[in-house]
């Protein structure tokens, strides 16, 4: 099974959280000495269940960490949007693909 990881977002002066992350996506916002994102990682990570991680919104210049290969999207503007990329990506990636796990970048407090 693969799992989907929305990311997208870059907040613009005067929205909520622009004074904490200037122009950085709001995945990359530090929480506890890592990314917000890396914690939903982490834990998409560590379940036995998924194979590959397909993130949405954010580049491989972000130095997230995962044993499973990690597969990025270019953000599509809005987050339906970015569901629909990343739904293609993985269907392009594996055509009889037919189940898959979908969170966001946004819930740091996820486990396993």
């Amino acid at each position: 099974m693969h799992a989907l990881i929305t990311a997208g977002g870059i907040p613009k002066p005067g929205e909520h959280l622009y004074d904490q992350t200037r122009g950085i996506p709001k995945a990359l916002l530090d929480l506890n000495g890592k990314p917000m994102i890396q914690w939903v990682l982490d834990a998409v990570d560590g379940s036995a269940n998924i194979d590959e991680i397909f993130v949405v919104g954010l580049s491989d210049t972000t130095g997230l960490i995962s044993r499973k290969p990690i597969h990025y999207v270019n953000d599509a503007g809005e987050a339906l949007l970015n569901v629909i990329a990343g739904t293609e990506a993985m269907v392009a990636f594996d055509p009889g693909m037919y189940i898959f796990l979908m969170t966001s970048s946004g819930i740091p407090a996820l486990t396993t």
